[in-house]
């Protein structure tokens, strides 16, 4: 997978800087609100430690 994305990378087809650097932004975003999300379910359970 990761050999492939530098292949696509190098060719230069689909993926410009600007791309690649909103895709790492909104999968940085989507993994914080994921950890939050679980932060809350545990909190609402009563076993998420202090």
């Amino acid at each position: 997978m990761l050999v492939a994305g530098l292949l696509f990378f190098c060719v230069g087809c689909m993926f410009s800087l600007e791309a690649l650097n909103w895709m790492f932004a909104e999968g940085l975003l989507g993994w914080f609100i994921q950890v939050a999300l679980l932060k809350m379910i545990l909190l609402s359970f009563g076993s998420y430690p202090c």
